[in-house]
């Protein structure tokens, strides 16, 4: 069994597309199979319908080659993804809670039958899917149909990359139809799939206090008046109580109004003068 690609637009032979299989029969009716590799990266959109050829020897026992039929007929559906970062659409988003839009480019849909798309974030350092606080892959998905066969929908992941700082995170997507699976992109080194966690930001001088507000600072100035006050509040107190001492050391007990020193009387100090023998001078 032969057989070959023809592309149904042009009528031609794909280049580099065939195929066979050798076998021997046990029954009189069956079934072969035959499987065509090919690179159909660009044929997006084009219908390939397969024309085999049955031969014994060199002897041509049946041949199937009908552009039209459908059940000889495949599509070729190809996909290409951008990922972004939803707030301001470059490949950068912050080490915080974000999300990621994922645009997936189609090419050779069928229009009027529902596909779904479904991605992956994967971690490009890893290989690994990049997981969420419950250890589960972080993936997002929509179901859609189609109007035209080539056109775009999008894949909004949501994620927090606190802990992901300098990581590159690859979207993977892949697109079936029912339990069918149509075509995939998932490519590591893609970077139109790529977006980059940025480095959490770290403070010039972390362990450096903060203890005065600087102006135009909405810091609360409570705190530091009153510790202001109590400040001056213990000096002044200090200083009463050795001016005190001192006095008591020079024999002032501050009980004696008469005693010749200076002592406070309802707020005021006074002077209280000892008598002075006759012909000694005062001075005031």
């Amino acid at each position: 069994m032969t057989g070959t690609l023809m592309d149904k637009a042009t009528g031609k032979a794909v280049d580099g597309a065939t195929a066979g299989a050798t076998f021997t029969p046990k029954e009189e009716s069956g079934t072969v199979t035959v499987t065509f590799e090919l690179d159909g990266s660009k044929l997006a959109g084009h219908d390939l319908v397969a024309f085999e050829v049955l031969m014994r020897g060199d002897i041509t026992v049946a041949t199937h080659e009908d552009i039209e039929d459908e059940g000889q007929t495949v599509r070729v559906v190809s996909i290409g993804t951008t990922a972004t970062d939803k707030a301001d659409g470059d490949h950068t988003v912050a080490a915080a809670k974000v999300e990621v839009v994922d645009v997936v480019s189609y090419q050779g849909l069928t229009p009027g039958q529902e596909y779904a798309v479904t991605g992956t974030l994967m971690d490009r350092e890893t290989g690994k899917p990049v997981t969420d606080g419950s250890g589960k892959p972080v993936t997002a998905g929509t179901s859609f149909t189609p109007e035209k066969a080539d056109g775009q929908v999008s894949v909004t992941f949501e994620l927090d990359a606190s802990q992901l700082g300098g990581r590159d995170l690859v979207a993977f997507e892949v697109l079936t139809q029912g339990k069918a699976t149509v075509a995939t992109h998932e490519d590591l080194e893609d970077e139109g799939q790529t977006v980059h966690v940025e480095e959490p930001k770290v403070p010039e001088n972390p362990t450096t206090p903060r203890l005065l507000p600087k102006t135009g600072d909405d810091t609360r100035l409570g705190p530091f008046v009153a510790a202001m006050v109590a400040s001056g509040s213990g000096l002044v107190a200090l200083g009463v109580w050795e001016l005190r001492r001192r006095r008591r050391d020079d024999g002032w007990d501050g009980d004696d109004p008469d005693d010749g020193f200076p002592h406070i009387q309802r707020g005021r100090v006074t002077q209280t003068m000892p008598d002075l023998g006759q012909g000694e001078e005062v001075i005031p």
